[in-house]
């Protein structure tokens, strides 16, 4: 048994939604369990609530079966319809398992805002998904139909345009009733990710429809579609190739060149365009909405406390999680490690002044830091010209401090530039003046040991030579 999943973190790419015709959205989320970042293949159901904690459902509940995950991360295309077409917030409620185990439903959920599209944002253009048309047609018969349980039966194909899957076609006869299974692969063949996966219900002579709304396919790149059931399924065939479509499948039990009988159906994506229909005047400018000027939303959000308002995320690492937050003390504030409980950041004030967390606190440990001045005797300042701009500058060479204070010293020189923690330098610069000082005031005081042993040497020199006079 494995690990329940223990957290689910959520980025909405885009709505594609307009108030008047609902569209499907992209979804991507971050998914973890007790062993760490998931990769594979889950089971996703997604359901809408109208509020955080209520058992008021909206709208249908959406599967995503078969989801594959890359290193915790996955996406999907969601529709609900036009539950998502008004101005009013939803609440989303995920459910995940691994196949063949239980669902487990994840908490918090995850609140979906008024639809953008719907606000008509300032300077941005929007172009909505357009309705689903046929893109690979191969519909010619030419003999009757091979039967999918005979063995692992697929038929590669190459989408004309970019988008969302919709749904694809295929020919099928059978006398029985039953569930027929198609599995969509990146790549030709069966080895490739799994991208999504639908089923359909037959039970005659039919053309067997099966939905998807989560699979993203790109224009020119090689696609699989395999086909399984657990009854006899015939699917139509023809023995030659037609031109212009894509000539690899595999039939058992047919040697000849030959291909399924199928229709794929592709719903162009929505567009944002940031270009304004027109230039804003001075006028217009001055009393415009921040996201009028810059072409991106406003982030606003009510007190946040420790929180953070965004995140950056890195896909190929999971180790660092970036956070920025304005703090309700108005300081902004970043870290390059969100997920930590109480992170390290750097803080901005209005004067334009960096700071950096330094409580005592938040330390342990703590010894007085020694051999400042050596290491300072050591460094080199030097004046250089960089190479890009010829500008003249002042500073110091990483590979030089790096042999002297190693931890001030970031980055592999063999794949990428290394940099150096000038503001720590300053630290260091501090306790050389310290130790500097110390030896100044123990010299000073050696000093006047001296002479306080040189005066009292001279009173001596004096009584004796005064002895001596009183004896001549």
């Amino acid at each position: 048994m494995r690990k329940l999943f223990v957290s689910i973190t959520v980025l909405l790419l885009s709505f594609l939604v307009l108030p008047a015709q609902a569209q499907p959205f992209t979804y991507q989320g971050r998914l973890s369990d007790a062993a760490g970042p998931v990769s594979g293949t889950v089971d996703l159901r997604f359901r809408l609530y109208r509020n955080a904690t209520g058992t008021q459902q909206v709208g249908t509940q959406v599967l995503a079966p078969a989801t594959h995950v890359d290193e915790g991360t996955f996406t999907t295309s969601l529709d609900f319809g036009a539950v998502l077409s008004s101005d009013e917030e939803r609440w989303l409620e995920i459910d995940v398992r691994y196949p063949g185990e239980n669902y487990t439903t994840l908490s918090p959920r995850q609140r979906i805002g008024a639809v953008p599209v719907a606000h008509k944002l300032t300077g941005l253009q929007f172009t909505p998904s357009g309705p689903a048309a046929a893109d690979q047609v191969q519909d010619v018969r030419s003999i009757s139909a091979f039967n999918v349980l005979n063995g692992p039966s697929w038929q590669s194909f190459t989408p004309g345009v970019s988008g969302t899957l919709d749904r694809i076609e295929v020919e099928a006869v059978t006398i029985e009733s039953g569930t027929l299974t198609v599995t969509i692969h990146a790549g030709v063949g069966l080895n490739g990710p799994v991208l999504a996966t639908s089923s359909v219900s037959l039970s005659q002579d039919s053309t067997a429809t099966l939905q998807f709304n989560n699979a993203t396919l790109l224009a020119g790149n090689a696609y699989t579609m395999s086909f399984s059931s657990t009854f006899n399924v015939f699917l139509y065939t023809t023995i030659s190739p037609i031109p212009g479509t894509v000539a690899y499948s595999y039939i058992p039990t047919f040697t000849a060149p030959s291909q399924w009988v199928f229709r794929t159906y592709m719903r162009p994506p929505a567009t944002i365009s940031a270009m304004a229909e027109r230039a804003a005047s001075a006028v217009e400018a001055q009393s415009a909405p921040w996201s009028g000027l810059t072409g991106q939303a406003e982030v606003s959000t009510p007190a946040i406390g420790t929180g953070w308002q965004m995140f950056l995320t890195n896909r190929s690492t999971s180790t660092w999680r970036g956070g920025i937050r304005l703090a309700d003390n108005g300081f902004l504030e970043v870290t390059n490690n969100a997920n930590a409980t109480a992170p390290n950041f750097a803080r901005l004030n209005g004067t334009g002044a960096w700071t950096a967390v330094s409580d005592r606190r938040l330390k342990h440990d703590i010894h007085a830091a020694e051999g400042n001045l050596a290491a300072v005797l050591k460094l080199q300042p030097v004046t250089f010209r960089w190479n890009n701009t010829d500008t003249l500058d002042l500073g110091l060479i990483a590979q030089d401090v790096r042999q002297v204070l190693p931890h001030l010293v970031t980055g592999d020189e063999s794949k990428e530039n290394l940099t150096v923690n000038y503001s720590q330098l300053s630290v260091v610069a501090i306790g050389a003046i310290q130790e500097q000082q110390q030896k100044i005031e123990s010299l000073e005081q050696r000093l006047l040991d001296q002479t306080r042993r040189n005066d009292d040497l001279q009173s001596r020199l004096e009584t004796l030579e005064q002895l001596l006079g009183a004896t001549k």
